[in-house]
């Protein structure tokens, strides 16, 4: 983004990082400490960015697969979802500490009226997914010609 953000607060918005944390807090009093079960979630670390012709909203989820995500735009809102499993101990292996978060998560964007729900791309590499949402013909800049 080329304009100041005054709500991007260590990473986020200042109540995400408050809800992030919550979030985690409750999950490892439901689960003990870095257990998951079916009631588990967690918030991937997002960051949204936006040019005069798209928006990038780009999520942290280390050894998820493409398979596990699900994207969905509706009405200028881009919903990422999806669930991360539980790690399991091999035969023999015993796990000391679990801090990894597992289970279901469920991120909303809300990007508004101008997005053009036809041009939307998402790219999975190295842990990390890129969803590029274009912004629609009508909102972008027009330059407009003085004549004299």
């Amino acid at each position: 983004m080329s304009r100041s953000n005054p709500w991007n607060v260590r990473g986020g918005n200042l109540f995400d990082v408050l809800r992030r944390e919550m979030d985690d807090l409750v999950g490892r009093i439901q689960t003990g400490e870095g257990g998951c079960d079916e009631m588990s979630s967690f918030a991937p670390r997002a960051n949204v960015a936006e040019s005069d012709k798209f928006y990038m909203i780009t999520l942290d989820l280390p050894g998820m697969k493409p398979d596990d995500v699900a994207i969905e735009l509706h009405e200028g809102r881009l919903t990422i979802s999806g669930e991360r499993q539980a790690e399991k101990a091999e035969p023999g292996e015993t796990f000391h500490r679990l801090e990894r978060p597992c289970g279901k998560f469920r991120r909303t964007f809300s990007l508004g009226p101008d997005v053009d729900s036809e041009n939307v791309e998402a790219q999975y590499s190295d842990g990390v997914l890129r969803v590029t949402v274009a912004k629609s013909a009508k909102a972008q800049p027009r330059r407009i010609n003085i004549k004299s």
